[in-house]
């Protein structure tokens, strides 16, 4: 477990790093921080920063990206509204896909220094260290879920896999 903590902060702090040298560098990251702002206030997935209709009228971001995952970071969102949020709620789902990760190699291997060994090196993939400087997105979050649906379905736990499936989508 430490590991996976000393993992989200430094992950969480290069984010904030990157973030504050380099600010909204793409549109989507801006976009994303502005989708979340405005659902907190009340208008579900508005996007100020993005716009249609020979670009005079403001998109759902329903319209681009539809995904209902933001759903469950929005309560954390509004408490803390903010891109620094997102980028620390990104760097704690990457480092929490240890966590299956390490369930599915026990499982599988019946070895625990196997499972540390693999999780740890799954958190070492270069892939996965890079989304914590890329942007904000939804696929970023999906590892830790994903790693869950293989878990039940591999220890036959229809209803967990069924629960882990609807949320990855």
């Amino acid at each position: 477990m430490l590991v996976i903590l000393a993992y989200v902060l430094i992950g969480f702090g290069l984010g904030k790093r990157c973030f504050d040298v380099f600010g909204h560098d793409s549109g989507d990251m801006a976009a994303f921080d502005h989708m979340m702002w405005h659902s907190s206030h009340g208008r579900l997935f508005h996007c100020s920063v993005m716009l249609y209709d020979e670009h005079t009228k403001p998109v759902s971001m329903l319209a681009l990206h539809s995904s209902y995952f933001w759903v469950f970071l929005m309560p954390v969102y509004a408490l803390f509204p903010g891109m620094t949020t997102l980028l620390f709620l990104q760097s704690l789902a990457l480092g929490l896909a240890a966590i299956p990760m390490y369930l599915i190699v026990r499982w599988a291997f019946q070895n625990e220094w196997a499972a540390v060994f693999f999780s740890t090196a799954f958190l070492l993939l270069p892939p996965v260290i890079s989304q914590h400087v890329n942007q904000v997105e939804e696929p970023s979050f999906l590892p830790v879920f994903l790693l869950y649906v293989f878990l039940f379905f591999l220890q036959r736990r229809f209803g967990a896999f069924l629960l882990m499936a609807l949320v990855s989508c």
